[in-house]
């Protein structure tokens, strides 16, 4: 039997202008260096030692905080060392090149006169079925495939469930099956554990009653398997009417995404996903997802802010500040490592992504009340008037 492949493309074209280790701080290179003093290869030219890319695209990342009052910050260990320069990332581009253009769209008999004389991909959109029941999309701008069962899951809850190690085995089952390159990705962990909030549960005497179970059906409706507050759940010995428990059938699993093993981080100081993957629980299957697909980068060093400019940032809050704060609030800073801060702008109709060193700081906020929440937030360390806007 032949088996039926469904693929559409969509090419737009505009004319243009042909697991985490231990980091102390980033390196810049010395002398030494392999690198030659005139540049790295690149398909966009050769790439400088220093400020190779040119002024960074947009503005330098900040909170925008206004003036007000700031919380109480303690540091609880030492900051490290930032060295004069630190090593920018810069993303390849995704969209396809000239010659890949042309041969798509000899291809798809178009007029070779529509592309010019230097035609500039700024998008290409693939999508197909395989034979396994499932649908796919590739999408060249943001360099990831994604995918979903064509048969969605038949029921929104399980009565059982199945151990963390499980739904990742299966999801690294899944990518292994399909030739799907990991290396570099983060550990993978379950975006929430209802195994361990459960395990937990029980541990504290609790049990599910009417107002939990309509609460895990609601989020199992939903298919959301990214859940922010599962349900609190009441003692047993509180006179509570207590139910038998079910769960979300759909459960997510994400990798971290790293470049060059350093781990990828958003405004929150939290891991920005190289890949998302929704196990269906009572089947023992994977639903949907996406996963992005390896890149290949080009590094450039660039000024970094001085000693005192990083602390002044970190204790104004970095990329994460407590809005509405006051003095009686306290954040204790206990954790300090190098990420990278992704910077995505657009030039040329196409997303550029560049990835700035960035001071990585966790720890507490202890309220007014007495509360304690966890905290992180983020200082990219490169200097603003490496940036075309200020």
């Amino acid at each position: 039997m032949r088996k039926r492949l469904i693929l559409t493309a969509t090419v737009v074209a505009t004319l243009g202008q042909g697991c985490l280790p231990p980091v102390t701080a980033p390196t810049a290179p010395d002398a030494t260096s392999t690198r030659s003093a005139l540049g790295e290869p690149s398909p966009e030219g050769l790439v400088g030692f220093k400020m190779g890319f040119g002024k960074l695209p947009g503005a330098a990342p900040s909170s925008g905080l206004p003036a007000g009052p700031r919380p109480s910050i303690v540091l609880g260990a030492d900051i490290p060392v930032i060295p004069p320069d630190v090593t920018v990332l810069r993303e390849r581009k995704t969209a396809p090149d000239e010659i890949l253009l042309q041969n798509i769209t000899s291809a798809a008999r178009v007029p070779a006169g529509t592309l010019g004389r230097a035609p500039s991909a700024s998008a290409l959109t693939l999508r197909w079925r395989d034979d396994q029941g499932y649908r796919w999309t590739y999408d060249a701008a943001l360099h990831r495939v994604g995918f979903d069962r064509i048969t969605g899951a038949d029921t929104a809850t399980v009565s059982q469930l199945l151990q963390d190690d499980r739904l990742i085995q299966t999801a690294k089952a899944f990518l292994d099956e399909r030739g799907a390159l990991t290396r570099g990705w983060g550990k993978p962990e379950l975006s929430f554990s209802w195994f361990k909030w459960w395990e937990r549960a029980l541990g504290e005497n609790r049990c599910m009653n009417d107002a939990a179970l309509g609460a895990v059906r609601e989020l199992g409706k939903k298919g959301d398997a990214d859940v922010k507050n599962a349900p609190l759940l009441p003692f047993r010995d509180s006179g509570a009417r207590c139910v038998n428990p079910e769960f979300p059938t759909l459960q997510a699993v994400d990798y971290a995404a790293t470049r060059d093993e350093q781990l990828v981080l958003n405004d929150r100081g939290e891991s920005i996903f190289a890949a998302h993957l929704v196990v269906n629980v009572k089947d023992g299957t994977v639903q949907s997802g996406w996963f992005e697909l390896p890149t290949d980068l080009d590094r450039s060093n660039y000024p970094a802010l001085s000693a005192n400019e990083t602390l002044e940032r970190l204790r104004a809050g970095g990329l994460n500040p407590i809005t509405g704060s006051s003095p009686g609030v306290t954040i204790t800073l206990n954790s300090f490592v190098i990420g990278l801060h992704k910077h995505t702008v657009t030039a040329d109709d196409q997303p550029r992504s560049y990835f700035l060193p960035a001071l990585w700081a966790r720890g507490t906020v202890r309220r007014a009340d007495g509360s304690t929440t966890g905290y992180a937030t983020l200082v990219p360390l490169v200097r603003d008037d490496a940036f075309t806007k200020q």
